[in-house]
């Protein structure tokens, strides 16, 4: 009797057992292939590629610590700019102080000036009442050439601090 016979005879014979034979086998190739790999997701870091688990925590770190790196830059950035806001508000508090000084000097040089106006306009001018309107003018010139030269000196410290 030759093989392919016995073997057909076989088969017709123990039919579900044969069947269940294959169908065992059918499912396990694909159970021990899924079985067999580690599961794999794109890349954070290269999207054309796939990573492992493993190497996926390797790149959450590297990119954890690229992100701590740009923030302290970026911190150092913010208190660059935080003292440039603080110096530049000193600047225009100071600015602002010398006009309203200026103001005030106007404010008094043009007092002065209409009080011996309207002395001179009534006829009651006398220089006994000029000379603390004098003196007001002295104080006022001496206000304004002080003024000037600290605003210089200011220019040069400012300078000097910078280089």
């Amino acid at each position: 009797m030759d093989v392919w016979h016995r073997a057909t005879e076989w088969m017709d014979q123990n039919r579900w057992t044969l069947l269940c034979l294959v169908v065992a086998i059918a499912v396990a190739i694909p159970v021990v292939h899924t079985a067999g790999m580690s599961s794999k997701t794109t890349s954070v870091i290269d999207p054309t590629k796939e990573v492992s688990r493993d190497e996926l925590e390797r790149e959450v770190i590297v990119i954890q610590r690229t992100i701590d790196e740009e923030r302290i830059v970026i911190e150092a950035e913010i208190e660059i700019l935080n003292r440039s806001v603080v110096a530049n508000n000193a600047l225009i508090e100071q600015g602002l102080s010398d006009l309203n000084r200026q103001d005030e000097l106007r404010a008094e040089f043009l007092s002065i000036v209409s009080t011996v106006a309207g002395s001179v306009v009534t006829g009651q001018f006398n220089v006994a009442a000029l000379i603390p309107g004098i003196i007001g003018l002295g104080g006022l010139a001496f206000g304004i050439g002080k003024t000037v030269d600290n605003r210089r000196k200011d220019k040069l410290i400012t300078t000097l601090k910078s280089s």
